[in-house]
């Protein structure tokens, strides 16, 4: 039996846990920051959001919120009073 220097390495478990953490670390980055960071997504809330003001961005305002639950937000800038509307965490593009 011969003697290492360095140790015995790395074992598979150890492997395991390390990719499994590595991916829901993933998984939960997307979750939070995936529609905000993807341009289709981005521009299909921004067209959606679009709708709502009637074709004019001057009056609407669009924010990715982060939270329990990310979701788009526009806002009427006419109306503070008013909510905003919740679009939702995905936003269907359309052509």
């Amino acid at each position: 039996m011969g003697v290492s220097l360095t140790g015995s390495g790395p074992s598979m478990a150890a492997m395991r846990s390390t990719a499994a953490t590595v991916a829901a670390s993933a998984c939960l980055v997307f979750y939070c920051f995936g529609p905000m960071l993807s341009p289709v997504m981005q521009a299909a809330a921004a067209s959606a959001c679009n709708r709502l003001g009637d074709g004019s961005f001057r009056h609407y305002r669009l924010e990715w919120q982060v939270g329990l639950r990310p979701h788009w937000r526009c806002w009427d800038t006419r109306d503070a009073a008013r909510p905003g509307v919740d679009l939702g965490w995905w936003v269907t593009p359309t052509r």
